[in-house]
């Protein structure tokens, strides 16, 4: 059997495991999604940056009340005003800042 014969028969095979494995990657990715979007509909924190007023606590968050005084004053602010460009000079000229190692989106 020639060289050129066994690549020929090897292709075929090579694509063959080439598709099972596309179609792993692709089952293990679905299951990620759904548990992901089951975490999600339970209300569960999946990870990352706590918005601000909010601290981790295990698979949840909890309001963290000095920060979440803050939020409500930017928020009754924003009502108030009805743009976000007042609202961030007026809390520049007022010396609110965020809390400590945090940032507020402006």
């Amino acid at each position: 059997m020639s060289c050129y014969r066994i690549v020929e028969m090897e292709r075929p095979t090579l694509n063959m495991l080439l598709s099972f494995a596309q179609f792993e990657r692709e089952v293990t990715a679905g299951r990620i999604r759904d548990k992901i979007a089951a975490g999600k509909a339970k209300g569960m924190w999946m990870g990352g940056t706590p918005p601000v007023g909010y601290a981790p606590d295990g698979r949840s968050l909890r309001i963290v009340e000095e920060h979440a005084t803050l939020v409500r004053d930017v928020f009754s602010r924003y009502l108030g005003v009805g743009n976000v460009r007042l609202v961030a000079d007026g809390l520049a000229r007022d010396g609110v800042a965020a809390p400590a190692g945090r940032s507020m989106p402006c």
